[in-house]
């Protein structure tokens, strides 16, 4: 167990950032409804044709949001890594296999939000999944830091 103890604390660092990181882009998300930003990137996953378009007003917001949201992919990824060493140890690989899932349930979300041109369901629902990823990760970090 005292082997583990490092991988442990180094799991719940990732972990910690990744939940950090996932409550940025929630209020990144958040003010892309307040702005009316959410149809500003016509096109997914291109914004107005383009991988990075001209950046001002809506656009950026949702731009923004978007590479966000990349972030988020990368950091997920990063820590279902760190908890690699620990799938023997505890429920931390499960955890991480648990948030790609509901990541993956985000990305399409956030994909058919703009192609529906935001419909109310899809909102509620893409809403609901990066509320339940957070928690996610606020548990998994919580956990591992004990």
């Amino acid at each position: 167990m005292a082997e583990r103890r490092p991988a442990l604390r180094r799991f719940a660092r990732w972990a910690w950032v990744t939940a950090a990181a996932t409550w940025l882009l929630l209020a990144l998300g958040a003010a892309v409804i307040a702005t009316g930003s959410g149809l500003a990137c016509a096109g997914w996953p291109l914004c107005v044709g383009r991988v990075v378009p001209a950046l001002s007003g809506p656009v950026a917001v949702e731009w923004i949001h978007r590479v966000g949201a990349v972030a988020v992919t990368v950091l997920t990824l990063a820590t279902a890594g760190a908890a690699l060493p620990l799938r023997k140890d505890g429920p931390w690989l499960m955890g991480c296999v648990l948030a790609i899932v509901l990541l993956m349930g985000q990305v399409v979300l956030g994909a058919l939000l703009v192609d529906e041109n935001l419909a109310a369901p899809l909102l509620v629902a893409h809403q609901a999944v990066g509320s339940l990823f957070l928690g996610v990760w606020i548990a998994l970090a919580a956990a591992a830091g004990r």
